[in-house]
């Protein structure tokens, strides 16, 4: 009696079920639905990823071409190859940017690699978009009419950038949140060096478009331009690089550029003094009457204190107005030598290869005479100029030439006109040092030997903000000096001035006197100054851009090594930049810096 009961509660219980259960069974479905709509996925990823392969491969490639044609200063085929990558990470992107592979991006295991693929595809395409005008740009930079520089297009390339930046600011910030530690290698080191790549490229794109406006300019793209060009000697170093030697004044106008004479600096020596109310007060005071001499009016490493003494020395000796003064040493001259090619003056063969050496080493010993080095050098530049004023030197491949040396400070600039100076004093040309508060230091090395033994000098200097307390920052500043210089063997003129050397056959190499300046934080006071580990004088102590300089005079003999240090009393604000800033001057051996970690106030 009771099964079929039970018979019939069992065929119930088939048919009404419990909430539970419905619940299970629509997880479950979903669930099974959701693995099936990920394996269609990652086997849709999978086939795409497989048509993604050539596309990378061909991207990778033209990336690598694209670089080497740069470098060459081919233009002509740059701007093809650009237009390939702007197609070809276009089609990454499409093939990466569907549904199913932002799905899969949030997988486990492989979802990381996906991800990271897809914003890689999407930085490329975004960034190769932004540089679509340069495939039609750059081409006419490649050359032009004579020695003609094309403005036009220098003015449709600096119309591009803001866009590229934008592009390569957006590429970062989707980069810097991509997870590379759980991805492949392959992926995960393609992420890095991208991201590294592009902030790298961060700065120098940026103030690209400023640069180019100054180019413009200087080039007499707004009236015709006359400039002054002065050829510093590092071999006796100088605030703003060297000894000025010889001095060219140069043309320019509409882009073509005319070498109008050169000569050396004695000829600017001729009693006159240059009037050193050009610069501020406090310069005046802590360089003295050096400033007003040719040979001691660049001290201060702030580059427009050096363009406004000489145009004010300029136009002392009545000679005709200048529009600017550019200033450049021998590493400029090497990378101009490398686009001009080998030149021969007074019987030697200079190139890009060996212009460094003979100019900071070699000219003296081949010419003793003082004189004669000054007349070789301003050969030397006369030759460069006029083959670039004769149209006989690619644009592309002279501006290729001095991007270093722009970034070292070894290409200055200095405009007469107020508008113009301030658009140049955003850029590296402008030689600027910063006059705002914050964490910062500086070591300037002027030559008080009167001879050319800083060839042999070699600096480090190492910048430790230090740490805070009670409303102040207490660092130190460290530099390093060492003479390579030999104890025997050179011309009477490294040794000593003209005017100081003794007979001509003088070879023996004597303790050069090294006038350091260190330059400390705006609003800074030191805490004692050491020479070696011991307590030393300081000679003068002063105010150059707002910041405090203090300045000892260090003997160095051939061979050997001095080290200067400065303990920093920095006071600090809601004002401090933050990161630590540390500028070297251009010298003829190149300045090696460390800062170490800076340690943000409370």
């Amino acid at each position: 009696m009771l099964r079929p009961v039970s018979h019939a509660r069992g065929r119930l219980s088939r048919r009404v079920r419990h909430p539970r259960y419905y619940v299970r069974f629509w997880v479950l479905a979903t669930l099974a639905a959701l693995v099936v709509l990920v394996v269609v996925a990652v086997a849709w990823v999978g086939f795409r990823a497989l048509s993604l392969r050539p596309v990378a491969t061909d991207l990778v490639s033209d990336a690598q071409a694209f670089k080497r044609q740069v470098a060459a200063g081919d233009l002509d085929a740059a701007a093809a190859t650009l237009g390939r990558l702007r197609v070809e990470s276009a089609r990454a992107h499409d093939l990466t940017d569907d549904p199913a592979w932002a799905l899969v991006a949030h997988a486990p295991v492989v979802g990381t690699d996906v991800a990271a693929a897809r914003t890689l595809t999407a930085v490329a395409a975004d960034l190769t978009a932004a540089t679509e005008p340069l495939e039609r740009t750059l081409p006419a930079l490649a050359g032009g009419k004579g020695s003609r520089i094309d403005l036009a297009a220098l003015g449709k390339v600096a119309a591009t950038l803001p866009a590229v930046s934008h592009a390569v600011d957006d590429g970062l910030a989707a980069l810097q949140g991509v997870e590379t530690d759980t991805a492949v290698p392959q992926i995960g080191d393609g992420v890095a060096q991208v991201r590294s790549m592009l902030d790298t490229a961060r700065g120098p794109v940026h103030s690209a478009g400023p640069s180019l406006e100054v180019l413009t300019t200087l080039l007499g793209g707004n009236g015709p331009r006359t400039y002054v060009v002065l050829m510093q000697q590092d071999a006796e170093a100088r605030g703003t690089g060297g000894l000025v030697g010889s001095f060219a004044v140069i043309g320019a106008k509409n882009g073509d550029i005319s070498l109008k004479s050169v000569a050396s600096r004695p000829t600017l020596q001729n009693g006159l003094k240059i009037p050193v109310n050009a610069v501020p007060e406090d310069v005046a005071d802590l360089w003295g009457p050096d400033l007003q001499e040719w040979a001691g009016l660049n001290l201060s490493p702030h580059y427009p204190w050096t363009g406004r003494l000489v145009a004010a020395g300029w136009a002392a000796q009545g000679r005709p107005k200048i529009d600017g003064v550019i200033a450049v040493d021998q590493y400029v001259l090497a990378g101009m030598l490398q686009a001009t090619g080998p030149l021969t003056v007074s019987g030697v063969t200079v190139d890009a290869n060996n212009a460094v050496s003979f100019l900071s080493k070699d000219v003296y010993a081949r010419f003793p005479n003082y004189l004669d080095v000054d007349r070789v050098t301003g050969e030397l530049v006369a030759a460069v100029f006029q083959k670039v004023a004769a149209g006989q030197v690619p644009p592309a491949g002279l501006a290729k030439a001095l991007i270093e040396p722009a970034r070292q400070r070894r290409v200055l600039v200095w405009a007469a006109d107020p508008a113009e100076q301030r658009l140049i004093e955003t850029t590296s040309l402008g030689g600027v040092i910063p006059d705002r508060p914050g964490p910062f230091a500086m070591a300037v090395v002027n030559n008080g030997g009167g001879n050319k033994l800083d060839a042999y000098l070699k600096t480090a200097v190492r910048y430790d903000p230090g740490t805070c307390t009670d409303g102040v920052r207490i660092g130190s500043v460290k530099v390093a000096l060492a003479s390579t210089a030999p104890k025997a063997g050179l011309p009477a003129y490294v040794v000593a001035a003209p005017d100081l050397t003794g007979p001509a056959d003088r070879t023996v190499t004597e303790p050069t006197r090294v006038l350091l300046d260190v330059y400390g934080p705006v609003g800074a006071t030191n805490a004692g100054v050491l020479i070696d580990g011991k307590d030393a004088e300081v000679l003068a102590e002063g105010i150059d851009r707002n910041h405090p300089v203090w300045r000892v005079a260090v003997m160095l003999p051939p061979g050997g090594k001095r080290t200067v240090e400065v303990g920093v009393v920095q006071p600090t604000s809601a004002e401090d930049t933050p990161t630590a800033t540390v500028l070297t001057q251009p010298m003829a051996n190149p300045a090696k810096v460390t800062v170490a970690p800076l340690t943000p106030c409370s």
